[in-house]
């Protein structure tokens, strides 16, 4: 319909006739709508956890059939004479939903091109431009996963003084809560598929109390800011969700339950069963006091 459109514009020079990005964007799976899209309308992500809840896909028949249909996004994109943020956020989200960690590194290049190229500045990214990506990194349950949400946090702070529009909130300041619980459950599936040896089991023990206490610190600056005065205008800013307490004291049970399956002998195993439950109780204690 669109060659159609260029043919009979081409015939007639008929203005009315000539495709413009939103006719091109319309076909678009995920075209995120009016550019001026509310907070409440971006992209739920709780599909992202579904999505990457066993961690990065391998490669098979339907991720290259995601990755075919990303590609085809792409060359969309570039045949447009003006494409617009909404259809960057496709691109963004096609390479993303493929599941693949090809897909989104694809998808922080598209980003990155956003914030970083001048040949496009005249595309003005906001912050749920760059959800799908933070998202997928949180819930991936990757080892990378922490930093990864941290560098994006901290790159778009920095980008937000010049760009106010893309100043992270509290979802992406929860998002490396999330980014962390997620990493420390997928050591303990990792634990449970491959060795349950008594000395594998100890060795894990301190790596899952560690994250708990990233975890739990994390979520005492997400805290602690919110209390701030700020300047802000958009208290979004500064929520923070309340599924994040929960996550942290499932960190601390974690421990409680590993540290409960090895042996009674185990050196530091007690203390570390006795440290989780009384943090289990301080986080309770926050979300009182927050």
């Amino acid at each position: 319909l669109i060659s159609e459109m260029n043919q009979a514009y081409s015939r007639t020079a008929n203005e009315s006739l000539r495709p413009d990005t939103e006719v091109y964007n319309a076909p678009l799976r995920w075209c995120g709508g009016p550019s001026q899209i509310s907070y409440v309308r971006t992209v739920p992500w709780n599909k992202y956890s579904v999505l990457f809840h066993d961690g990065f896909r391998d490669q098979n028949e339907e991720t290259d059939a995601l990755v075919d249909e990303a590609k085809l996004v792409e060359e969309w994109l570039n045949q447009m004479e003006a494409p617009d943020i909404r259809t960057h956020e496709s691109v963004i989200q096609a390479w993303v939903r493929t599941g693949t960690l090809e897909g989104v590194t694809k998808a922080e290049s598209w980003a990155l091109r956003l914030l970083e190229d001048p040949l496009i500045e005249s595309v003005q990214p906001r912050l749920q431009t760059f959800h799908p990506i933070i998202a997928a990194w949180a819930y991936s349950g990757d080892e990378r996963g922490p930093k990864k949400v941290q560098e994006w946090n901290d790159r778009l702070e920095e980008q937000s003084r010049s760009t106010p529009e893309i100043q992270p909130d509290g979802r992406i300041g929860g998002a490396l809560v999330t980014a962390w619980r997620n990493y420390q459950k997928m050591l303990l599936k990792l634990h449970n598929e491959e060795d349950t040896a008594s000395r594998s089991s100890s060795m894990l023990l301190p790596k899952l109390l560690d994250i708990a206490k990233t975890c739990a610190s994390s979520l005492e600056g997400l805290c602690d800011a919110s209390c701030q005065p700020t300047q802000q205008k958009d208290p979004l800013n500064s929520f923070i969700e309340g599924h994040l307490f929960s996550e942290v004291v499932k960190s601390w049970t974690s421990v409680i339950q590993h540290s409960h399956t090895l042996d009674s002998n185990t050196v530091g195993a007690k203390e570390a069963s006795e440290e989780a439950l009384s943090q289990v109780f301080l986080t309770a204690k926050l979300l009182d006091d927050t």
